[in-house]
């Protein structure tokens, strides 16, 4: 394993970052494939310093690879641009005709999940305001704006992404309120066995009705 050197930052560092930024956690629970489909990542986001607000985005692998070449491209600062050419070494690579057999998937579910950690370890620990890193993170996971609604009930309107795709919302029975993107549900409503949220208690997307601190 890389031993990691993180640099000093300034005593206010964390509170000149994005809240829904700094740190994201983010975990690929499953791939969701249907017939005809392309085959989809489910990415679950959270913010591990509220525990309260997380939600999922279907990514193509072709969505993780345009990524990966756009950071390639972009001017980054020292301390990413070291990063990200360390992990797109690891990033899996194409296949013309088994990219949907379970061994390709799986192999891509595991190394897309190790891509996304290092992306979110080396935008948490980047000092350098002119890096285009953390933007390029941000718009990648659909990251909502929190500190426009600091103080606001939470709701699905409150943590709408700042690309505004649209979201749709649902209760468990328990009260609790399930975020997903409906765009993304309603085109692989024919997906199986996936439904439009995991169906895991460990994996359910949800924002708690309480008040944004």
């Amino acid at each position: 394993m890389r031993t990691r050197v993180i640099a000093k930052r300034p005593h206010n560092h964390r509170s000149m970052l994005q809240p829904s930024v700094y740190e994201m956690k983010t975990s690929i629970s499953h791939v969701a494939t249907a017939p005809e489909h392309h085959a989809q990542y489910v990415v679950r986001v959270a913010d591990p310093r509220t525990e309260t607000t997380a939600w999922f985005l279907y990514k193509r692998y072709s969505e993780f690879r345009g990524l990966r070449d756009a950071l390639s491209q972009l001017h980054l600062c020292p301390h990413c641009d070291r990063a990200t050419q360390a992990i797109t070494k690891q990033f899996p690579r194409r296949h013309l005709f088994s990219s949907t057999s379970e061994r390709v998937l799986e192999d891509r579910k595991v190394r897309l999940h190790h891509f996304l950690e290092a992306l979110a370890v080396a935008a948490g620990r980047c000092v350098d305001a002119a890096c285009v890193l953390r933007g390029q993170w941000q718009s990648f996971l659909d990251v909502p704006d929190l500190k426009q609604h600091k103080g606001a009930r939470i709701s699905a309107a409150a943590v709408a992404p700042t690309s505004l795709l649209e979201f749709s919302s649902r209760k468990d029975r328990h009260g609790r309120l399930v975020l997903y993107r409906a765009s993304e549900a309603k085109r692989l409503s024919g997906e199986r066995p996936v439904s439009p949220v995991p169906s895991s208690a460990s994996d359910v997307c949800i924002v708690r009705p309480r008040m944004l601190v």
